[in-house]
């Protein structure tokens, strides 16, 4: 029996085939999807801003909304050539430095966490910002990649500081949760243990666990922060409803629905982050769509999840949102 697709691979496949103008059927047919199924996601699309509608002859026809796109960038966000030079250059001494020391190119963990620690003793308004598993640049650093960009002796000796200094961690989990004490963000402290409870935790801490984190997380629009209120609601039902000898099954799938839920949370604080450093509008174009698909694909990992666990009686509101959420994955 074939897998079901994953809606958020549906929705990318959907805005790959607008490289131009289509119709709904004709989306349909280069998705391999039925008609219903493209007309529910591009309508999606269209109200979170990233397809328009048009009139193309006698058919509807929709126009992905691409804007100030940049493809080598997280989310495509922009920037201008003065500041990617400066990153790359960075990447380039940190790059030096460790292989230097180590013998072999760093991991991104640690590019990253040299590049924070520069960023802030320097002040040079490097777009960073926090996402899956601690900071990040907005330029993405790849090993692959060729950075011959110069630095000032000044960053070169700072950077030769910072390598030295977190050379001392060998693995990059523990280098995530010094930074995470280090910055005092307790979000992803939280995160990083509730993940470990989640593994073959006790029941009393993970619900409690649960409880802590959910405290922490930042603002969000009403569906996701009803989706982080339904998680809490399945862990209690899981370890209340649940009977013990099924309860492993029931924590690998818990997990899984944590971590999709994680990504949508990430994306929200990322999203803030950025606004130190990008207007409202362009974070709204470029990010809120990840956002959309990212609710999709959580629904859909807590649908599986709820097949494992007896049913409890939902409230009319939580009946509501889940019937409309579940009309938008069909």
């Amino acid at each position: 029996m074939s897998m079901k697709t994953s809606s958020g691979k549906i929705v990318r496949d959907i805005l790959a085939a607008l490289d131009s103008p289509k119709s709904i059927m004709e989306v349909a047919k280069e998705c391999n999807i039925n008609w219903e199924s493209a007309r529910k996601y591009m309508q999606v699309l269209a109200e979170a801003g990233v397809l328009e509608e048009r009139q193309g002859g006698k058919a509807r026809v929709f126009v992905r909304k691409d804007f100030l796109r940049d493809p080598e960038n997280f989310f495509g966000l922009p920037l201008d050539r003065e500041m990617k030079e400066m990153i790359d250059g960075l990447y380039g001494a940190i790059e030096r430095a460790w292989m230097k020391k180590h013998g072999s190119k760093p991991a991104k963990t640690f590019v990253y966490k040299i590049l924070w620690e520069l960023n802030k003793d320097r002040d040079i308004r490097i777009p960073m910002g926090w996402y899956l598993f601690g900071a990040i640049c907005v330029r993405p650093y790849s090993p692959d990649r060729q950075y011959p960009h110069k630095v000032s002796k000044e960053d070169k000796k700072k950077i030769v500081e910072l390598v030295n200094k977190y050379s001392r961690f060998h693995s990059t989990y523990k280098l995530m949760r010094y930074h995470y004490i280090e910055e005092r963000n307790e979000l992803y402290k939280k995160r990083l243990e509730l993940k470990q409870l989640l593994v073959a935790g006790p029941p009393g801490e993970i619900e409690s666990m649960v409880y802590d984190f959910v405290s922490y997380t930042p603002e969000m629009d009403s569906e996701s922060s009803k989706l982080v209120n339904e998680f809490l609601a399945m862990v209690i039902d899981a370890f209340k409803l649940v009977d013990k000898r099924e309860l492993p099954t029931v924590q690998s799938e818990l997990l899984t629905s944590f971590e999709s839920l994680w990504k949508l949370i990430a994306l929200f604080n990322f999203k803030e982050d950025m606004g130190n450093f990008y207007d409202k509008e362009v974070l709204k174009k470029l990010i809120d769509p990840e956002i959309e698909i990212q609710k999709l694909e959580t629904l859909e990992q807590f649908l599986v999840l709820s097949e494992f666990i007896p049913e409890r009686k939902l409230s009319k509101e939580e009946e509501e949102f889940i019937q409309k959420i579940r009309a938008a994955a069909l």
